[in-house]
């Protein structure tokens, strides 16, 4: 279980991929595959807590890019 301290600043899904330039989907299967931890709230809503995706910001980007960062 993912322990919570009132310090920490939580992110969703969205607000977590805009943090590590992915997508929201690639944050759900960071969290299902326990990559990162998160908390599931209802069937379908994560909070992930910042911390945990601090190990992935130098991680090199792999595939092609995200069609909004074309240049």
């Amino acid at each position: 279980m993912l322990e919570l301290s009132n310090s920490e600043k939580l992110l969703t899904t969205k607000e977590a991929a805009a943090y590590l330039g992915v997508t929201p989907g690639r944050i759900r299967q960071l969290l299902l595959e326990g990559s990162i931890r998160g908390k599931k709230i209802g069937p379908r809503f994560w909070l992930v807590p910042e911390k945990e995706l601090r190990p992935f910001l130098n991680y090199p980007g792999v595939g092609r890019p995200r069609s909004g960062n074309r240049k």
